[in-house]
């Protein structure tokens, strides 16, 4: 059954709902994918069973599935701050949402044992923890600052330490006698009889951590922006190799002994006007649908061996490298290179570079008929303007078969092709491997 605060009944705006998929045997209850939201879905929670979870969007409005209950909203508040978490009771009979201003809102069975929304705070809330009998809670800051109400206990801090990346989430230990803390960058405080088994810290993963789960053997689990359950010291179930890695942008989820849920949005292509900004708001996009799409691979380093020429007779018109934009007259790097044939350039067929997998094909703004290969160890090309294209997504191509037609889509002076290599998301000269 789906409890909709009153929110969902407000005229629709653009934030379309979130996919749930249940991961490592988990049950799907449902989602919110054919629903327009008033805001965005910001926390999620599950039942001490598994057999159901709340979402939560920014505006307070809860939505229910499986068997868990609607206890109320503040979806029909004018909120001075957003909200930015819940907690619920562990028998489910009741919740706590938190605002970034570090209000709280109680429904159901939770009791209120105050607040931070009368405090000037150096950083907003981002998340809060409960005693399991409810009897007191947690709120953490962005830096790490703790604030206790109830029964909890303050075990210590991260707020007088200089982090190198901001505090996203809490858990507490079963025996309400110590917490966690995860940063943005997986980095894991402990706390009072909290136990550190180890941080999900990776210098080549380009998600952030989103939320932590406590294990009642111990232990704790991290969710990772790539789909990731990263498992730490003793655990009820170690669902670490789950990983979605596709075109799914993650926003958050549950991760608890009864079960793991990830709720996702698709990639959204950003359609930016007519400016000098467009160029590089396109390829952040692209740097970010393959942040998502190979995160579930490691490293390499591209071989000149692998590469060929996709545009067989050209010349190269703009090189790799800063460069005098021909259209907005300013410095900016041409993340890739240009090449045209003398005889004639529009329409004439575009190869594929390597061997690979087609992941990506968008009409872009600036980059125009875009298409997006996956060569495994977080290289990819990109082969941009295209007059025409002649594959889909999911299509795997071998070097020197067609991707289509070079032509002068998105914002260009003329025919050409854009082509580029990415490593792990960043572009590197194609000139170097493809012998241009």
């Amino acid at each position: 059954m789906l409890a909709v605060s009153a929110a969902a009944f407000s005229p629709a705006s653009a934030e379309i709902g979130p996919d749930v998929t249940p991961l490592h045997e988990s049950v799907d209850h449902g989602d919110l994918l054919a629903i327009d939201l008033n805001q965005p879905i910001v926390a999620m929670a599950s039942s001490p069973t598994g057999a159901g979870y709340w979402l939560v969007a920014s505006d307070g409005g809860v939505f229910t599935f499986g068997d868990v209950a609607f206890h109320g909203s503040t979806g029909a508040i004018d909120l001075v701050s957003p909200v930015v978490g819940m907690w619920s009771l562990s028998d489910g009979s009741g919740y706590w949402l938190v605002a970034g201003d570090g209000g709280v809102f109680t429904f159901g069975d939770a009791v209120f044992h105050g607040s931070a929304g009368a405090i000037d705070l150096a950083q907003p809330v981002v998340g809060m923890a409960a005693t399991t009998d409810g009897s007191g809670y947690w709120l953490v800051a962005a830096d790490g600052g703790v604030f206790t109400y109830g029964t909890a206990g303050f075990f210590g801090s991260t707020g007088a330490l200089v982090l190198d990346e901001p505090i996203v989430a809490m858990a507490a230990t079963p025996s309400g006698s110590g917490y966690w803390l995860v940063g943005r960058d997986g980095g894991v405080f402990a706390f009072g009889d909290a136990s550190f088994h180890g941080s999900a810290i990776d210098p080549d993963r380009q998600q952030a951590a989103l939320s932590i789960g406590v294990s009642s053997a111990g232990g704790y689990w991290i969710l990772t922006g790539d789909g990731r359950i990263h498992s730490f010291g003793p655990v009820d179930h170690d669902p670490s190799p789950t990983a979605m890695c596709g075109t799914s942008r993650i926003l958050g989820g549950a991760v608890a002994a009864t079960g793991v849920w990830v709720y996702s949005t698709e990639i959204s292509i950003p359609q930016p006007p007519f400016s000098s900004n467009a160029t590089t708001i396109d390829g952040n996009s692209i740097a970010e649908q393959l942040s998502y799409i190979q995160a579930c691979q490691t490293v390499g380093e591209p071989e000149a061996a692998d590469f060929i020429n996709p545009f067989p007779g050209s010349i190269v018109s703009s090189r790799y490298g800063f460069r005098l934009h021909p259209l907005w007259d300013i410095v900016i790097l041409h993340a890739g290179t240009d090449l045209v044939i003398p005889e004639g350039t529009l329409g004439l067929p575009v190869s594929a570079a390597s061997d690979g997998v087609v992941v990506a094909v968008d009409d872009r703004s600036a980059y125009g008929s875009t298409v997006l290969i996956d060569h495994g160890d977080r290289v990819a090309t990109v082969y941009a303007h295209l007059s025409s294209v002649d594959v889909n997504v999911g299509d795997v191509v071998e070097q020197g078969d067609t991707l289509g037609g070079a032509g002068s889509t998105g914002f260009v002076t003329g025919p050409h092709l854009h082509v580029e290599v990415r490593v792990n998301g960043e572009p590197r000269n194609p000139e170097l491997l493809m012998s241009l």
